[in-house]
């Protein structure tokens, strides 16, 4: 019994020794320190053992696998039991054992998902040369600190108001402050009430803002409310309907006070007619004939006198009198109706022949270049130019099909040229090449308008090598790292791929199917 355990002991001592004669070659750098200590990284005759002794030194990958954070708790491919098989060692002092493709890396496979103009940032803006990918911040204020305008008045927790895919556009919401915004206020830019970005202590009064608005220059007062709302400078409590003898009715309700009654010389208050406001900017008796004031406004340069009633009244300048429908060849509908004469008749009227169809008058504006005639018509209306567009798409040499169908105009039409879009996969899509060309240019022998990722490839059918047991399980990285792998180049023996697996050290030879069932490395040929 004891001669036994002796003679295993030497067997097991010589076994290591052994393991430590054939070192495939030199470890990484950072495991230089321990080469010489086999047993940190090696179990005797049980390689299945061997995550958990790379584990206990990974400490942090250890706890995103425990608790599905991180890349590694995260993906589902980083979760395979055994390191080695995306780790190698003993490929030399500067191996790269991680094998990270920025380019093909899927963010959406770790804590932060890149969402929003974070997915347009280069990898290095995060990602600081020289420390760990997992060491990058995480929280707005770590990256945005120095360019935070706020100066950390508003906290860190830029969420609150900003979302990830511009700065602008920030949703706070100023009613839950002590000046709820209604009325013009709601549209007025932030930094006119909040110069240099100072939000504390902000004065609410109306003189704190207006003060350089105030027409009446202080003889009023300071409580601007009790006659202007928030909505506008207009006055709220005088009638001048019932105290003057001009009642504002269409258009005059709407406009401002100054620009009929240009000074304003004196205190007054809602009165009968008089008082300072009766007086125009030279001081006597405002004129209330329309002429008066829209002499300049005339297009008709006095040519049908100065009652401008007689056609027109104060809700607008349209003719009252004058139906075009009836009296013209040109009925005015959809976007016409609302147009000023003087759009088109740009001399007296009735004094020149004005063009009938749409080129005639839009020609100027046709931003399709004169590619698709002259015939607006055909696809536009009279209401709007962009309004009900009635195109259809199939009848061109490129119908909408899958994806196509959804997407924006503008994403391929950035002009309104439409005929110099290019109509091939590769014209658009070429920068979402993962491939980099090396597959070709005819991405539909794969891909289907459906979608990028509902692609169709058979390998047995399209390629020389036929995936069979173990490989079929496989993801295409495992074996196509980079674009430079895919297409013919890529080597199909065994060894390609596995060589660093060899425990025999090419002893045997590179022709591993003699001997090993492509299902498990473990299962040996029978028949051998």
């Amino acid at each position: 019994m004891v001669n036994a355990m002796g003679i295993g002991s030497v067997h097991v001592s010589m076994a290591i020794d052994l393991e430590k004669l054939v070192a495939p070659g030199p470890v990484l750098e950072g495991h230089a320190d321990i080469e010489a200590d086999c047993e940190r990284c090696h179990s005797l005759f049980d390689r299945d053992s061997e995550a958990d002794l790379c584990l206990d030194c990974h400490e942090d990958v250890q706890a995103d696998l425990e608790s599905r954070r991180g890349f590694h708790g995260l993906t589902p491919s980083a979760r395979n039991p055994q390191c080695r098989s995306c780790h190698g060692e003993h490929l030399g002092r500067q191996a790269d054992i991680v094998g990270l493709d920025p380019e093909t890396f899927e963010h959406e496979t770790t804590d932060y998902p890149l969402k929003g103009a974070h997915q347009r940032v280069d990898c290095a803006g995060c990602h600081e040369e020289g420390k760990k990918h997992r060491e990058a911040p995480g929280t707005c204020a770590a990256c945005h600190s120095e360019a935070d305008p706020h100066r950390g008045q508003l906290g860190e927790d830029c969420s609150d108001c900003h979302e990830e895919s511009r700065w602008s556009g920030a949703h706070f919401d100023h009613d839950q402050t002590e000046f709820i915004l209604d009325g013009g206020h709601e549209e007025v830019a932030c930094a006119l009430c909040h110069p240099g970005q100072k939000f504390e202590q902000t004065e609410l009064a109306c003189k704190s803002c207006h003060l350089v608005n105030d027409s009446h220059r202080g003889r009023f007062g300071e409580s601007c409310e009790e006659c202007h709302d928030t909505e506008s400078w207009s006055q709220g409590e005088f009638d001048h309907s019932s105290n003057t003898e001009f009642p504002l009715d269409g258009k005059h309700a709407e406009t401002p006070c100054s620009s009929c009654h240009r000074q304003v010389t004196k205190v007054h208050r809602p009165q009968p007619s008089g008082g300072s406001f009766a007086k125009g900017s030279e001081g006597g008796e405002v004129d209330k004939e329309c002429i008066s004031c829209h002499r300049a406004d005339d297009d008709h340069r006095g040519k049908y006198g100065e009652d401008c009633g007689s056609c027109h009244d104060a809700s607008s300048w349209q003719q009252l009198e004058f139906e075009h429908d009836r009296d013209t060849d040109f009925p005015l509908s959809g976007a016409h109706e609302d147009q000023p004469c003087g759009s088109c008749h740009r001399a007296r009227l009735k004094e020149s022949k004005l063009p009938e169809d749409c080129h005639g008058c839009h020609g100027a504006d046709d931003v399709h270049r004169g590619q698709e005639g002259e015939r607006c018509e055909s696809c536009h209306d009279d209401r709007s130019w962009t309004g009900q567009v009635h195109f259809d798409h199939e009848l061109t040499h490129f119908p909408l099909l899958g994806m196509h169908g959804i997407v924006p105009c503008e994403e391929c039409h950035k002009t309104f040229a439409f005929q110099d879009v290019p109509g091939s996969c590769e014209e658009c899509h070429s920068p979402q090449d993962v491939h980099e060309g090396s597959l070709g240019m005819d991405c539909k022998l794969c891909h289907n308008p459906n979608g990028w990722p509902l692609w169709q490839f058979d390998h047995g059918e399209q390629t020389e090598f036929m995936l069979h047991g173990a490989h079929q399980e496989m993801e295409c990285r495992g074996c196509h790292a980079s674009s430079e792998t895919y297409g013919s180049k890529h080597e199909t023996g065994c060894s390609s791929c596995h060589g660093m697996e060899d425990p025999h050290g090419g002893s045997f030879g590179s022709r591993c199917g003699d001997c090993h069932e492509d299902t498990n490395w473990r299962e040996i040929r029978i028949d051998r």
